[in-house]
């Protein structure tokens, strides 16, 4: 009976050491937050990169003179005004056309209705609020916006999948 006893101590014994040895030899970062996030910034920076790409080959194909933001965003401003700066805070009304980047038309004010709605305290994609204040009253753009900036990793769970690239041609409406 004791030798039963001291087996079963001596076995539980030579498990815990072997199981202390295998943590030793694994790095200490392997489960890390750290190293965790690092590899999930290393992604995203990938996927901007693939992003941008893609854009730049469509705009190169279309002849399109666009401009791009430090976040991103693509923008080309079609027609041009005097008027006054769109500011934060200001409530506009908004003429658009959203397509993807095939050509399919998705959204657009002539059958859904204008966009009216407060800058920068909206749930709006973060690329339009972004674009709208590059621009006057009365003026015509397009934007071009990576999933970022448009419908992120879901998408809007209509029209516009998962990480998906999207066109705004937009005017702002004079008051």
């Amino acid at each position: 009976m004791v030798g039963k006893k001291f087996f079963y101590l001596l076995a539980i014994f030579l498990l815990f050491l072997i199981s202390c040895e295998e943590k030793k030899r694994r790095p200490n970062n392997f489960y890390s937050k750290k190293n965790y996030k690092e590899n999930l910034m290393n992604v995203n920076k990938s996927l901007l990169i693939i992003d941008k790409e893609k854009i730049e080959k469509f705009i190169e194909r279309r002849n399109w003179k666009m401009e791009t933001t430090k976040t991103g965003l693509f923008y080309q401003i079609l027609k041009k005004t005097k008027n006054r700066k769109v500011k934060n805070k200001d409530i506009i009304n908004l003429k658009y056309k959203i397509y993807l980047l095939n050509g399919e038309l998705c959204y657009d004010s002539d059958s859904i209705g204008l966009k009216i709605f407060r800058v920068g305290h909206s749930d709006l994609e973060a690329g339009l609020t972004e674009g709208v204040l590059l621009l006057n009253y009365g003026e015509k753009a397009r934007f071009i916006m990576p999933p970022h900036l448009a419908h992120g990793l879901i998408g809007d769970e209509k029209k516009i999948k998962a990480r998906t690239t999207i066109i705004y041609e937009i005017e702002i409406i004079e008051k």
